[in-house]
């Protein structure tokens, strides 16, 4: 070593960077025939091939990117039926583009978005799942690659403004149109076509079968298509009857002859059993004096926009393949007067979000974030989406549906995703979760409302108000914050507010 350079320099460690190793799907193989001979072909293909059975199927592994395309296209060439997954890299980007009239043909799109350098592998147009009607919505598939990403930057198509956001599929199980399982798509199945309508061996272009026949499933034999979501054998209603089965054998037992449970008498609820899950849920949120009404949850129909007068839509549909559906979706509406503007957020799967900043007088630009936290028996609180959402700006509010129950905000009980909000706002800096002291939500079935329409702030250090309006329109109450930046700065605003 030389001594001449500075002792610190001299002691200074230089740690190898660490460069993560791909992962490489596995392919899932019928082992039908000589099954034996086929294994011993494939280690010819692909040396580091391993194997083990996994179901029905033969479970093979193999080391690298180049072992695994050889081995692919081997298998595809000798017909061995098989479904595996695509490299990461090969992967298209799926992609939503919003703003253009319903009556846009799919292929002019194509042609002018391939004009400026992208591969289109698919592109169709949305269509509304109970009418069937086409909608202002279009699905592409680009062909991944270096600039790829910059399918983002397109802000304007046919000389008008458009939005392209990435296509998340939400919780919805991924099921193969060729051999109608799931967990796999058709662009890597190379297992029997089986017809969505009446199981037989062809595609459902192929398929024969009249309108008034009788269907078959695929998967259970049952007299419905294939991706009907109640299919016994649907992966969701599976776990569901396995979980169903596990709390009944683990449940206590009840005596035959037990006594009557004395049950004290509740007072009155509100009938919500025709509560509207639509518009109507309006929250009118009074942020800095100045009304800017908010919609979290809208179950409002993608490219259906309704305007109110003298204010400005912002929208975020929840986009589900390959149609839509009325549920989810964020919503704000900002008063013309206000200075304002869009807010691009990042991808948040986890996490519908709508963002609007605005600039009223001296104070600061604030922004404004609409959010549905969406929840799932087997989910976790989505922090990191949190987290992307709350670093979107120095001062800001996020309110919404945040499905998180706490007794620190008047619940009855603690939440999974209670604790972890509670957790997650006691760690980030700057951040304040404001509740109500009254139940915003209410089920037919519950006994006690709870607290999780809720708001986190970012460094808003003025005095607030929240209140719950009792005006049952649909099973959420609409929530009012005020926030008054006439008055003076709270030097040590505390980290949960429940006024």
């Amino acid at each position: 070593m030389d001594s001449s350079q500075p002792a610190e320099l001299q002691n200074q460690v230089v740690e190898p960077e660490v460069i993560k190793k791909p992962r490489i799907p596995p392919f899932f193989v019928s082992p039908k025939g000589d099954w034996r001979q086929l294994v011993a072909l494939a280690k010819l293909i692909a040396p580091s091939f391993q194997s083990q059975m996994s179901g029905r199927f033969l479970k093979v592994t193999v080391g690298d990117e180049l072992e695994y395309r050889n081995l692919s296209h081997w298998l595809e060439q000798t017909g061995v039926e098989f479904k595996s997954f695509m490299l990461k890299k090969d992967r298209p980007i799926k992609v939503v583009i919003r703003g253009l009239p319903s009556n846009t043909e799919p292929e002019d799109i194509k042609s002018e978005i391939e004009a400026e350098g992208f591969k289109v592998a698919k592109i169709s147009q949305m269509k509304n799942y109970r009418s069937k009607a086409p909608m202002p919505l279009f699905y592409l598939q680009i062909e991944n690659g270096a600039e790829a990403h910059k399918i983002y930057d397109f802000t304007e198509l046919f000389g008008t403004r458009i939005e392209v956001k990435p296509f998340e599929r939400g919780n919805k199980v991924n099921q193969c149109w060729r051999c109608q399982g799931w967990f796999h798509s058709s662009e890597v199945c190379h297992l029997p076509p089986r017809c969505v309508k009446c199981a037989g061996p062809h595609s459902a272009k192929d398929c024969t079968l009249d309108f008034n026949d009788q269907m078959k499933c695929a998967n259970c034999s049952g007299a419905h298509a294939a991706n009907w979501s109640r299919c016994p054998k649907h992966p969701n209603n599976a776990k569901k009857k396995n979980q169903s089965k596990n709390k009944n054998k683990n449940g206590p037992n009840k005596p035959k002859n037990a006594p009557p449970k004395k049950t004290t008498p509740q007072a009155p609820r509100p009938d919500i059993s025709k509560a509207r899950k639509v518009s109507p849920n309006l929250d009118y949120s009074k942020v800095v004096q100045n009304q800017i009404p908010r919609e979290h949850e809208t179950w409002l129909e993608p490219g259906i926009d309704p305007q109110i007068a003298n204010y400005r839509l912002f929208k975020d549909d929840r986009i589900e393949f390959p149609h839509t559906v009325t549920r989810g979706g964020t919503a704000i509406y900002c008063k013309n007067e206000i200075v304002h503007n869009r807010v691009p957020l990042p991808a948040t799967p986890g996490i519908d979000a709508t963002a609007v900043q605005i600039k009223i007088k001296n104070a600061p630009p604030l922004n404004i974030i609409s959010a549905y936290i969406r929840k799932s028996a087997q989910s976790r609180f989505p922090s990191e989406d949190f987290k992307k959402i709350f670093n979107s700006g120095s001062n800001c509010i996020i309110a919404g549906d945040f499905n998180a129950s706490h007794v620190d905000w008047h619940n009855v009980k603690n939440t999974r995703y209670g604790i972890s909000l509670r957790n997650l706002v006691s760690n980030l800096r700057g951040a304040k979760l404001v509740a109500p002291q009254t139940a915003t939500h209410l089920q037919p079935r519950q006994r006690f409302g709870s607290v999780i329409d809720l708001a986190v702030f970012k460094h808003i250090p003025y005095n607030h108000s929240v209140r719950v309006l009792s005006d049952l329109s649909s099973d959420h109450y609409p929530v009012i914050l005020e926030i008054n930046l006439n008055t003076s700065l709270i030097k040590n605003p505390e980290q949960l507010s429940t006024n």
